[in-house]
């Protein structure tokens, strides 16, 4: 894939970095059943994530640097109202994080990317 945008399903996140989408998954049967959508979910966006940011830089793995306070990262934040849930914006951080980072990304374009293509998988972990 030539473009991060490129990527539009959990399986093409999956052929980026290798994995068998089919095996990569824990079974998650042990955890209480009202939470087994939310990890699964999560498991996804970890992956989802990290392939997305490895097009867009370049083909090389994002690491991000938090000992950096000019390198930003972002992460999406979401609206959930009556009237449903979707993607808000993002916010950008530098060395400081109110969240972790193995769901941040390169640019805002990229979270956007991330938050509205994937944002049923956002969706699952947040909403019961």
């Amino acid at each position: 894939m030539e473009k991060y945008t490129d990527i539009k399903t959990f399986d093409d996140a999956c052929q980026i970095e290798g994995y068998d989408p089919k095996v990569i998954i824990p079974d998650f049967s042990a955890y209480p059943e009202k939470h087994r959508k939310a990890a699964i979910a999560e498991a996804k966006l970890f992956i989802v994530v990290e392939a997305v940011n490895k097009v867009a830089n370049g083909g090389k793995e994002y690491i991000p640097d938090w000992d950096n306070g000019k390198w930003d990262k972002y992460e999406p934040l979401f609206y959930m109202s009556p009237s449903g849930f979707r993607y808000y914006d993002c916010d950008r951080w530098n060395a400081f994080s109110n969240v972790g980072s193995r769901l941040c990304s390169i640019s805002s374009e990229v979270c956007e990317y991330i938050a509205t293509q994937f944002i049923d998988l956002y969706k699952d972990i947040y909403v019961k």
